[in-house]
């Protein structure tokens, strides 16, 4: 029984389906489907991960958020896990997100790397039922991805309110390492300084969110 929607938003690396894909085969016990979530007009890509046999979802716009909002608003599992298309996955990680799930309605997968992830979901499935009735993100109910942020501190938002709310849990055994630049796992390219080119008004448009979120939490009755 498929459980899990992984929603990969991908852009401009074609070359990254296959070891994406493959590694998920290797790993997948029939609990998860990957959708990856892509512009029309990236059509290298689109192609690359409709012939490693994604389910394709076309995206409206470039940014993470934008992508992940649609994939959610175009799967149905009682799961999703957001991931990039930089990860590995290794065997075991659906039962431990699913068995993690029992205790917290966000689960922070093992990146390999860090060792906040127990306080930050970097890669995270979430109950879709958590996510229509409270909402992932500051915006309430039906929220997932705040699109005001370009792509950086989205995650700092959702880790913050599920800490908040109690809802926050760690699987060290949900092993999906991330291939990233800044921990010597991948080269540097143009997405990824795309993304670094936005950190400080993400990190003002995280600060000014949150601040809000707990105003707001402190004064509601």
């Amino acid at each position: 029984m498929v459980e899990i929607a992984v929603i990969v938003p991908v852009i401009e690396r074609p070359w990254a389906a296959t070891p994406f894909m493959e590694s998920w085969r290797k790993a997948t016990s029939g609990r998860s489907k990957v959708y990856a979530v892509c512009q029309l007009g990236d059509a290298d890509t689109w192609k690359a991960w409709i012939e490693e046999g994604a389910t394709m979802i076309v995206a409206s716009g470039p940014r993470y958020a934008t992508k992940v909002n649609q994939g959610y608003r175009a799967t149905s599992e009682p799961w999703l896990l957001l991931v990039g298309d930089d990860v590995h996955f290794h065997q075991g990680w659906e039962d431990a997100v699913l068995e993690a799930g029992r205790s917290g309605a966000v689960v922070s997968t093992n990146d390999c790397h860090r060792d906040d992830l127990h306080q930050l979901a970097v890669h995270p499935a979430f109950s879709r039922s958590y996510i229509e009735l409270q909402g992932a993100n500051a915006d309430g109910p039906g929220g997932l991805a705040s699109e005001e942020y370009f792509h950086q501190y989205v995650d700092q938002e959702w880790s913050y309110i599920a800490r908040t709310r109690g809802e926050l849990v760690y699987a060290a055994d949900a092993v999906i390492r991330h291939n990233h630049p800044v921990f010597g796992a991948a080269m540097d390219d143009h997405i990824y300084q795309l993304a670094e080119s936005h950190h400080d008004e993400d990190y003002q448009t995280a600060l000014r969110r949150l601040v809000a979120w707990e105003e707001n939490r402190c004064t509601s009755p």
